[in-house]
This record gives structure tokens, C-alpha cells and sequence, in this order.
């Protein structure tokens, strides 16, 4: 199953996708397989519709409306992809269909506006290899500023990528691009312990949930986005 990941994510490079919706995917399809592992199944053609729609009633007890749909089109894209390589007999993903996400008329960013973030913080000091890597955490997980601002060194796990969010005790999964950017931040802020805040300020004071809001507005001016940015935008 590895090695079917590893064919659709290199048609998905070929097909000049971006880094973001590359991960996305990633991300999605890691823990589908995983789920697959664990309940045994080691051929994706064993995979079965009934199976699929067991992972995702899963994923709906702890995962937003809006997570499960894109984990839905993850899933469709991918067994659409095997089927079409003729690696499976026949899609069973044709008919599967997401939840039903009401529209409202919250501002949001595009893809592209949140990589313009992202790339906003073009220093290599300290204060922007912190805010690089709380902007690239903010982008790839679904943890909140009220969360993120209280996380502490020993709340990282790079061997198992993922974070302990304290206030739920529950662990977020760590892609490749925030562990990079939380490493190069670590290396240079070479000051702390296990019980420092991963975050900090000049005093070494953990930031304020208002402070890390002020730095994404400042960056998504620097970027030439004319919205009214928080950083509940950036979440995924």
C-alpha cells in the first residue's frame, strides 16, 4: 500500500500540484493507510467500500466537517488514481460522498494566499525562524493559538511527529515541513529546557494569544493580502 501512496503522490508532483495541497493529501492518506494496517488489511485491494466508510465514521468523532470532506476527496482521488492505473478491478470509492458543509460568509484564504504568509517571514533570526514555524504549524494542524501559545519543549515528539496538545492531552500529527521549520527554530534558540515554551519571547516569556494574532495580521499585510486575517484562517 506504501508503494501505491508513492505512485499516486508522484502522478500528484508530476501534475505541478502545490506543497500545500501535497501534504494535504499526504497527510490524509498516511492515517487511512495506518487505519488499514491496524485492522489487518495489507493489500489495497482487499479494501473494501464498507471498510472506507467504517474509517471515516472514525474520523468524524474527533475531526471537523470540513476535515472529513477533504479526507473524502483524498480518498476518492486516490482509489480514482489506482483504478485508473488498473492497479484495484473497479473504483470502490465512485459513489462515496462527503458530509454537507453549510457555506457561510466567514472570510477565508486561498491556498495561495496562505503560502503568501508562509513565505512573508523571509529572515533568518531567531524571531523569524519562531514565527515561521508557528505560522507553519498553524497551516498544517488543527491546533488552536490558545493551544499553540502554551505548548512546551517536552510537548514535541519528532521521532513519532506529532505535538501533546495539553489542553485535551490529545496528539496532533507533524508533517514533514513543520517538523523541519521547529527544528531550525530549536537549533538556534539553543536555550532551553523541556519545560520551556516552545514559543517564546525576548524575556522568555511564553507569547500572548493576542501577540501571535498581531504577527499573522503584520505578515498578511507584508504579503499584500487585503483581508482581515486571524489565525483561525490558517488552520486547516
Amino acid at each position: 500500500m506504501d508503494d501505491c501512496l508513492q505512485y499516486f503522490m508522484d502522478d500528484l508532483i508530476a501534475r505541478g500540484k502545490s506543497a500545500n495541497t501535497l501534504s494535504a493529501y499526504k497527510n490524509d492518506l498516511d492515517k487511512f493507510i495506518a487505519y488499514l494496517k491496524n485492522e489487518g488489511i495489507t493489500d489495497i485491494a482487499d479494501v473494501s467500500e464498507t471498510r472506507v466508510n467504517s474509517y471515516l465514521l472514525e474520523l468524524e468523532k474527533n475531526a471537523s466537517t470540513r476535515t472529513v470532506s477533504r479526507n473524502v476527496a483524498s480518498i476518492k482521488a486516490f482509489f480514482r488514481f489506482l483504478d485508473h492505473k488498473r492497479i484495484i478491478n473497479s473504483d470502490i470509492c465512485y459513489n462515496l460522498k462527503g458530509p454537507k458543509i453549510v457555506k457561510s460568509n466567514r472570510i477565508t484564504l486561498s491556498d495561495n494566499e496562505r503560502e503568501l504568509i508562509y513565505n512573508a517571514v523571509d529572515g533568518d533570526d531567531i524571531k523569524s525562524m519562531r514565527d515561521r514555524a508557528i505560522i507553519s504549524l498553524l497551516l498544517n494542524t488543527s491546533i488552536k493559538v490558545s493551544d499553540l501559545v502554551l505548548i512546551q519543549v517536552k510537548d514535541i515528539n519528532m521521532v513519532a511527529s506529532c505535538v501533546t496538545v495539553s489542553s485535551s492531552n490529545k496528539a496532533v500529527t507533524l508533517n514533514d515541513k513543520v517538523k523541519r521549520d521547529i527544528s531550525v527554530y530549536l537549533e538556534q534558540h539553543d536555550n532551553y529546557t523541556d519545560e520551556s515554551y516552545l514559543f517564546s519571547s525576548k524575556q522568555d516569556k511564553p507569547l500572548t494569544r493576542q501577540g501571535v494574532w498581531k504577527m499573522i495580521r503584520a505578515y498578511g499585510l507584508k504579503a499584500g493580502i487585503n483581508k482581515s486575517i486571524n489565525p483561525k484562517m490558517l488552520t486547516n
